[in-house]
C-alpha cells in the first residue's frame, strides 16, 4: 500500500514537469514567431498574404524606378531646350547720337570734340587738349533726379581717368533737380593728353541712396541712325505778373527787361541780357533762405544759364526770411540773342528743406 502511494506521487510530479516543459516549448515558439517575420518570397509563393505586415530595409524597386525616369527625363529636357538668351547688363555701353537708359535716367552724347581753349580765358596745358562732349540727360522714370557736371567720368584706352574740366564750350551743362520727363543739356569737357584715345564717357549721380547705376558712351562709336532731340515744355508754368505760392513761400515776377548792356556789362557775342524784377514772401515758414543763386533759367532746346554778375539795381541780395517778410529785387542771366522763349525756376538749395520748383515762362521779343 505504501509503495502505491509513492507511485502515485511520483506520477503526479512526472506530469507536472511535462505540462511546464510544453509550456516553455509553445512559448518560446509564440515568441520566436512574433520577433522574426516570414519573408515575402516564402509566403504562398512569394504572394503577399492578406493581413500581415511585412518589413524590409530594402529600397522599393517601384520607387527607385519612378526617381530613375524622372531623372532621366529631366536630364533630356535640359540637353534638349534652347539656350536661354542672356538679357543686356543694364550699364551696357552706348554710343553717339542714341540715348543710354540706367537706373531711371537717360543719357545721351551728341556730339565730340577737341579744342586748345574756351573764350579765349582757359586753354590746356602743353601737351594737353580739351575733349569737349555735349550731353542731354533725362529723368526717364524718378520723381526727381539731381543732375551735375561733376557726375561725370572719362577713361581712355589705357585706364587713365579724368575728371570734369572747370571750363567747357557754351552753353556749358549746370547743375539742378529734373522732374519725371524733364531734360537738361549742355557741354561737359575734360583736359587730356594729346595722344590719348579710345575714350568712354561714364555718368553716375553721387547720391546717397539713390540707387543710380553707371551709364557709359564709348566716345569712338557713332549711331548711324541718330535719335530725335527733345524739347523743354512750358506747360504748367505761371506767366509773368503771377504770384505762384508753393512750399510755405510766394515767388512773383513782375516784369522781364531786354538789354545789350547792364552798367558796365556787355554780354558775348550772340547773347543777351534778361533781367527779371521779382519778390519773395515767407508765407507759412518759420524762417525761408532767400538768394539769387536759387534762379534758374532754361531755353527750349534744354540748355540752362545760371545767375550773371550784371542785374539792374536794385539787385537781389541773400538772407532769411522771417514768417510774413518778403524781399525784391533784379536778378539777370545772359542769354543767346536768338532765345523766344524761357523757363524761369526758383527753389531754395538746402537739404531735407522740402521745397518746390516755382516755374515761370517769359517770352523774349525778337533782337
Amino acid at each position: 500500500m505504501k509503495n502505491k502511494k509513492v507511485l502515485i506521487v511520483l506520477g503526479i510530479v512526472v506530469a507536472a514537469l511535462a505540462l511546464c516543459c510544453i509550456s516553455v516549448a509553445v512559448f518560446s515558439m509564440l515568441n520566436g514567431n512574433s520577433e522574426k517575420e516570414t519573408p515575402v518570397a516564402e509566403q504562398n509563393n512569394g504572394e503577399l498574404i492578406a493581413g500581415e505586415k511585412v518589413e524590409s530595409s530594402a529600397p522599393d524597386p517601384i520607387t527607385n524606378t519612378e526617381e530613375n525616369a524622372a531623372q532621366e527625363t529631366v536630364e533630356e529636357a535640359v540637353e534638349e531646350s534652347e539656350p536661354v538668351e542672356e538679357s543686356e547688363p543694364v550699364n551696357s555701353t552706348g554710343v553717339v547720337g542714341q540715348p543710354v537708359e540706367s537706373g531711371g535716367i537717360s543719357l545721351m552724347v551728341l556730339s565730340v570734340n577737341k579744342a586748345k581753349s574756351f573764350d579765349n580765358l582757359f586753354s590746356a596745358e602743353e601737351g594737353n587738349t580739351y575733349l569737349d562732349v555735349e550731353v542731354i540727360i533725362t529723368n526717364v522714370d524718378r520723381d526727381e533726379a539731381p543732375y551735375n557736371p561733376m557726375y561725370f567720368q572719362l577713361k581712355d584706352s589705357n585706364g587713365y581717368e579724368y575728371t570734369t574740366s572747370m571750363t567747357a564750350q557754351k552753353p556749358s551743362l549746370h547743375s539742378g533737380d529734373l522732374r519725371k520727363g524733364e531734360f537738361a543739356r549742355g557741354h561737359v569737357a575734360f583736359e587730356v593728353p594729346e595722344s590719348a584715345a579710345g575714350f568712354v564717357l561714364s555718368y553716375e549721380p553721387l547720391v546717397l541712396f539713390g540707387g543710380y547705376q553707371t551709364t557709359k558712351i564709348d566716345l569712338e562709336q557713332q549711331s548711324s541712325t541718330p535719335a530725335e532731340l527733345p524739347t523743354l515744355s512750358f506747360e504748367g508754368a505761371a506767366q509773368v505778373g503771377e504770384r505762384v505760392e508753393s512750399g510755405g513761400i510766394a515767388i512773383t515776377l513782375h516784369s522781364v527787361q531786354v538789354s545789350n548792356s547792364i552798367s558796365i556789362f556787355t554780354p558775348e557775342q550772340g547773347y543777351v541780357f534778361v533781367d527779371l524784377d521779382v519778390q519773395i514772401e515767407n508765407v507759412a515758414r518759420e524762417e525761408d533762405p532767400y538768394n539769387p543763386l536759387y534762379f534758374q533759367v532754361k531755353d527750349v532746346n534744354g540748355y540752362d544759364y545760371s545767375v550773371s554778375m550784371a542785374s539792374l539795381e536794385p539787385s537781389l541780395k541773400s538772407g532769411d526770411l522771417m514768417k510774413g517778410e518778403s524781399a525784391r529785387g533784379h536778378v539777370a542771366f545772359e542769354v543767346p540773342a536768338t532765345a523766344t522763349q524761357l523757363l524761369v525756376s526758383y527753389e531754395p538749395m538746402v537739404l531735407f528743406g522740402g521745397y518746390e520748383t516755382v516755374r515761370f515762362v517769359i517770352d523774349i521779343p525778337a533782337q
